[in-house]
């Protein structure tokens, strides 16, 4: 039992982490379906990928995803992909962006503590650092369809 609660908690940030893909996965979608920006369908395929890494550590450390914080954030990715119809793109934006930096703090730290998964984690750290940086595009110059995006570099 006890050595359980103590996986359980060892684990924990990582379980917070795939939930909140889950919730990142879903607003990107519903930004995507919004705009029409093909960035942030490609964003959210990232963020459905990094919660495969994740269940595959959480499966290493005999531990799963948990489902109450998984259905939390699916909530709360669902509420924002449905704000992202309804609000204005720079709003939605923004609150991205800051996500974003929560998000690249949050792998920074669990490559310090999980040292066996380093690499991986500073992979999706760089994959939000990406993120960001098409977000902070995005405020700045609009979105983008796939035909806007490619046509100068043909």
């Amino acid at each position: 039992m006890i050595n359980w609660f103590k996986r359980e908690i060892f684990v924990l940030p990582i379980q917070l982490n795939h939930a909140i893909e889950i919730g990142a996965e879903l607003a990107y979608r519903g930004h995507h379906k919004a705009t029409g920006d093909f960035r942030f369908e490609v964003m959210a395929n990232d963020e459905s990928k990094h919660q495969e890494h994740l269940k595959l550590i959480l499966k290493h450390y005999e531990s799963d995803t948990c489902a109450i914080l998984d259905i939390t954030f699916f909530i709360i990715g669902s509420i924002i992909a449905k704000l992202c119809l309804l609000s204005p793109p720079k709003l939605m934006l923004i609150v991205a962006y800051i996500l974003e930096y929560l998000a690249i703090w949050s792998y920074a730290t669990l490559a310090k503590k999980y040292e066996e998964y380093e690499g991986r984690f500073e992979l999706m750290e760089h994959q939000e650092i990406i993120h960001k940086q098409i977000i902070k595009e995005s405020l700045n110059n609009g979105t983008y369809s796939k035909e806007d995006y490619f046509k100068d570099t043909i």
